[in-house]
């Protein structure tokens, strides 16, 4: 809605405009979070651990990934961590991935 109200309110090059039209009708943005059964996780990393296993099991390389994808602000949200042990939970590791996992959430718990 912005950019349609910026288009029609202000006057832009032939080039801005063919660069601003495609994102006009683009898809709407999904959002930074999906649900299930009710509970909120990080659309990112559970889409990236739904790959990952399609192979039958995430690798410890694959852990490492979404580790690292999970450190993408100023370290790692409890939305992405409660996301990385629903992964845990319901996705089948290797032992040596869900070890490395396993210990990286558990750093970070409070005692």
């Amino acid at each position: 809605e912005v950019l349609r109200h910026i288009t029609h309110s202000f006057h832009f090059t032939y080039k801005a405009m063919a660069w601003i039209q495609p994102l006009l009708h683009s898809p709407k943005k999904t959002s930074y979070y999906r649900q299930v059964h009710g509970q909120r996780y990080d659309r990112e990393l559970l889409d990236m651990a739904e790959r990952f296993v399609k192979d039958g099991q995430i690798s410890y390389a694959e852990a490492h990934s979404l580790w690292h994808s999970a450190q993408d602000g100023k370290g790692v949200t409890e939305v992405e961590r409660k996301t990385l042990q629903y992964t845990l939970d319901h996705m089948k590791y290797t032992t040596k991935a869900a070890a490395f996992l396993r210990l990286k959430l558990d750093e970070g718990k409070v005692q």
